[in-house]
């Protein structure tokens, strides 16, 4: 499924990479506790991020020239 495999590294992966640093910054944590903090809801953007690619392959059935 390389369709999940992008949408995982470009869409949850890159928020994390840029987003975990600046929480940790904005909120005076070390890396370390924003990045467990943020683990968090990794499982919620896992599954967002499947239901992204099951919704889209759907959409791409109904509307082929989209």
């Amino acid at each position: 499924m390389p369709a999940l495999g992008a949408v995982v590294i470009g869409g949850v992966g890159v928020v994390y990479l840029f987003g975990v640093p600046w929480l940790a910054q904005v909120a005076g944590l070390t890396l370390r506790e924003a990045f467990f903090g943020s683990m968090l809801f990794l499982p919620g953007d896992l599954i967002k991020a499947v239901l992204t690619v099951i919704i889209a392959r759907e959409v791409r059935k109904v509307f082929p020239r989209l």
